[in-house]
């Protein structure tokens, strides 16, 4: 997984992109603990100015919810981009995005 670039020291530009295709149910296979990890890097990885994340033929919709709210806690990220064909991403989650991060500037 990823979460060792949110370790970088001197990481401020991150993109993710994603395209394979999974068998659906696989986001079973990615454990709670390492999600759990992962929002808490992004949201206090305090270096980080931009985060672009892109995936297409996965169906991990518990990463991408880890993605929002690790990005909705961090308080350095002025753009974040999202794109997926994850079609669950209600517009509560972005509004609470939008409302919690002061910092952003763009989000796309």
């Amino acid at each position: 997984m990823f979460t060792q670039l949110f370790k970088l020291p001197h990481l401020t530009i991150l993109h993710v992109l994603i395209y394979k295709s999974l068998p659906t149910g696989s986001e079973n296979h990615i454990d709670n603990e390492l999600l759990l990890e992962m929002e808490k890097l992004l949201s206090t990885n305090h270096t980080i100015k931009e985060f672009l994340f892109e995936s297409f033929g996965l169906s991990f919709n518990s990463l991408i919810n880890s993605l929002l709210t690790g990005v909705e806690r961090n308080d350095t990220i002025e753009l974040f981009s999202l794109s997926s064909d994850y079609t669950h991403t209600k517009s509560l989650q972005i509004e609470e995005l939008l409302k919690n991060n002061q910092t952003l500037q763009a989000v796309k």
